[in-house]
């Protein structure tokens, strides 16, 4: 019996800190690929474009620029490439900038200090940076004919790019896991199929602008907004995924921001729009007939926000997500937790890390979790039986996918009642011991003879 139960609460212990081992927070990772340690790089004129600060090809000239690529860059002490008053073109290339937020510097004085800063910087083309972990993954200070392409700004205090330049375009990066995404401002600017996610408090925050672009996005998870643009100017938004837009994002200088690319190419697709789709035309008044844009716009508390908005997500990345999950144990006893584990589910054209997951315990159609970027979980079920347990996943352009795994629960087993047994034992113990008294004591009498008889 003692035992029994020992065996028991290690198992059930075992369980539980395993599905507290899946659920382990991720974080700032290794340097993505093996590339060769440099410090921190200054240069703030087009002749100090030389090999000692980095450069290792290039004439500065349109059709061969200069090339800094293949570092891996500390800045902890400075800030990792930092680039002004220049025009010479420049490529920045396959580089891993990391630790600048936080770290002391001159005596007791903390800064935050950037992965890159470009200021008044000229013909900078950014390509496939990785820059986690500083103040900014990217701070602009009034460029020009800027770049930014294939890169992922991660885990950064403040924002993966911030502040402001003229002629920059931003396109198919990643940000995640940092404040914001984006946010500054400046003119005839292009952000383009971009991955934002888990971005607190949202994507992409404007404070002034004029002349941008802003399509094909992607937004997950924003804590309060996808997009929020302040004073901006003759700006056009479509065709962006905007999921869990817990606020919907706004825009102060409405009257000057188109939030759509007209009929009939549509607005964006909002996650959180209750409209249907019954009718077609510019004015939607075509019935029935419907075209995949919603009847009625998207309002933000009144004013009308997307005149078209989309009915499903629009993207540049055609295939779902995998659904893929391991249970461990497959077979539990009642309150015993059983954990999941859908890390091997992944976007084949898109960031893994931007995969949610959601579950329903027992498949009978209702969601027993809202969607979570972890795939691990544990749920631990009240009466024995055999369970289905459902997974969708979903990408960051909206796309789902389904799998099932099924689990059987027993029941604690009840501990076997031996007392009858034992009385009956004891029962038996004491007549023996009766019996084998009683033969002893008889055994042990002698019988006192018979005086003599006289015969008189």
């Amino acid at each position: 019996m003692r035992g029994w139960a020992f065996a028991l609460a290690a198992i059930i212990a075992s369980g539980t800190l395993f599905g507290i081992g899946l659920g382990a927070a991720a974080g700032p990772t290794e340097a993505p690929r093996a590339l060769a340690s440099h410090p921190a790089i200054r240069i703030e004129a087009d002749s100090a474009f030389t090999s000692g600060h980095g450069v290792v090809g290039g004439t500065g000239g349109s059709a061969d620029p200069y090339v800094i690529a293949g570092w891996e860059i500390n800045a902890s002490a400075a800030d990792g490439i930092f680039i002004s008053n220049t025009t010479a073109f420049v490529l920045i290339r396959d580089v891993y900038i990391h630790s600048g937020w936080n770290h002391t510097y001159s005596g007791n004085r903390s800064v935050d200090l950037n992965g890159i800063y470009l200021w008044n910087a000229q013909n900078v083309r950014i390509e496939n940076a990785t820059l986690y972990d500083n103040g900014n993954g990217m701070f602009l200070r009034d460029p020009m004919h800027v770049s930014v392409v294939r890169s992922e700004m991660a885990f950064n205090k403040a924002y993966g790019i911030g502040g402001f330049a003229s002629n920059i375009t931003i396109l198919r990066n990643t940000f995640h896991d940092q404040g914001l995404g984006f946010r500054g401002g400046g003119s005839d600017g292009v952000i383009e199929a971009n991955n934002f996610y888990a971005n607190l408090p949202g994507g992409i925050l404007f404070d002034t602008g004029t002349r941008w672009t802003i399509r094909d996005n992607n937004f997950a998870d924003s804590q309060y907004y996808g997009i929020s643009l302040g004073n901006v100017i003759n700006a056009v938004v479509y065709h962006n995924n905007v999921l869990d837009d817990y606020y919907f994002s706004t825009s102060v200088t409405s009257g000057s921001v188109s939030w759509s690319a007209g009929y009939p190419l549509g607005g964006n697709y909002w996650s959180r729009y209750r409209g249907q789709d019954k009718c077609s035309g510019p004015a939607q008044d075509v019935c029935p007939d419907p075209d995949g844009i919603g009847d009625t716009p998207l309002d933000n508390n009144g004013p009308k926000l997307d005149p078209y908005p989309l009915m499903h997500p629009y993207g540049l990345l055609e295939d779902p997500p995998s659904a893929t999950f391991d249970v461990v144990p497959s077979v539990a006893q009642v309150g015993s937790p059983i954990a999941v584990n859908a890390s091997s589910s992944n976007d084949s054209d898109g960031p893994k890390a931007g995969v949610h997951h959601q579950w329903d315990w027992e498949s009978d159609g209702i969601w027993d979790t809202g969607w979570l970027f972890s795939g691990s979980s544990e749920h631990a079920y009240r009466t024995p039986g055999t369970y289905v347990i459902t997974l969708e996943t979903r990408d960051v352009t909206g796309r789902t996918n389904l799998t099932t795994r099924t689990v059987t629960v027993v029941p604690i087993p009840t501990p076997t009642d031996y007392s009858p047994f034992v009385l009956a034992a004891i029962g038996g113990l004491i007549a023996v011991g009766y019996l084998f008294r009683r033969r002893k004591t008889r055994r042990g009498r002698t019988e006192r003879p018979e005086p003599p008889r006289h015969r008189g």
